[in-house]
């Protein structure tokens, strides 16, 4: 049976000469990390770069500044075995 392609996005965010990083309070067992996650139904990267970066870091004035790449992934654990991660640049304003 085929399984279905999960789309993620995940959001690298510059600040000056800084990477933005956080720590998920709900999940400190996942470590540092950027903004990312699933995208919704017809979201574009883009838009779901910005709305995962929004609900992770609070930041609203994000400026899009690249589509970076894709990637197709595997893994073994979870409902669907294969997911599409769209990597997205962000420059942060604030």
């Amino acid at each position: 049976m085929r399984q279905k392609v999960v789309q993620k996005t995940m959001a690298y965010i510059t600040r000056g000469s800084s990477l933005l990083v956080f720590r998920h309070v709900d999940h400190p067992d996942a470590g540092i990390q950027v903004p990312g996650g699933s995208l919704e139904p017809g979201e574009s990267p883009l838009s779901g770069a910005l709305r995962e970066a929004l609900e992770e870091t609070g930041l609203t004035a994000l400026e899009p500044v690249a589509y970076l790449c894709r990637r197709r992934l595997r893994f073994h654990h979870g409902p669907n075995g294969r997911a599409e991660w769209h990597y997205v640049y962000l420059l942060c304003n604030e």
